[in-house]
């Protein structure tokens, strides 16, 4: 049992609060859930901890691994399909991962697709706008800043990742 209080990240919602353990009927059997409170949306929710686990509730991220998983964005980015419904099941398998890599990645990957000309459509941009809030959402709470300046953390971020693409790209073009 993870105990009250403590951060959780959920996968498609961001940073929750753990409030508690609580056991629930449902028709026919006892179910155990997780109560929990999405600072964010301002929303308290009960989900069966099977659910949870199956979904990739996990325990907040550290420094370290926000580090290192800054440090794979400014790494070498991955081709996305350019068929739409093969890219849709990629990156929607990403973002629900919940992982901070995978969210890392998803925006590399998208700012790096003009390089091999691949169109993002809508799918492609909300899944984009969702990896970004989620990870907005973690480095609040793990750096300790307020959401204002985690946004601008990230931004700056992959405004310098599109200025070295931008400079990769155009130089490897020269030559």
């Amino acid at each position: 049992m993870v105990p009250s209080g403590k951060l959780l990240f959920y996968p498609m919602y961001g940073v929750c609060s753990m409030e508690t353990g609580e056991e629930k009927s449902d028709l026919q059997d006892l179910l155990s859930c997780y109560s929990l409170y999405f600072p964010k949306q301002e929303l308290h929710m009960l989900i069966p901890k099977q659910r949870a686990q199956q979904k990739g509730i996990r325990p907040l991220s550290n420094v370290d691994s926000i580090l290192s998983s800054r440090a794979l964005f400014f790494g070498e980015y991955a081709r996305l399909p350019f068929n739409t419904s093969e890219r849709r099941i990629v990156l929607q398998a990403r973002i629900e991962s919940g992982c901070l890599h995978d969210h890392f990645g998803i925006i590399r990957d998208m700012i790096c697709a003009k390089g091999y000309n691949l169109k993002l459509n809508s799918h492609d941009r909300s899944i984009l706008s969702l990896a970004r809030e989620m990870l907005e959402s973690e480095l609040k709470y793990v750096l300790n800043i307020s959401a204002d300046d985690a946004s601008t953390y990230l931004r700056e971020d992959i405004e310098k990742r599109q200025r070295d693409f931008n400079t990769q790209r155009y130089s490897s073009v020269d030559n």
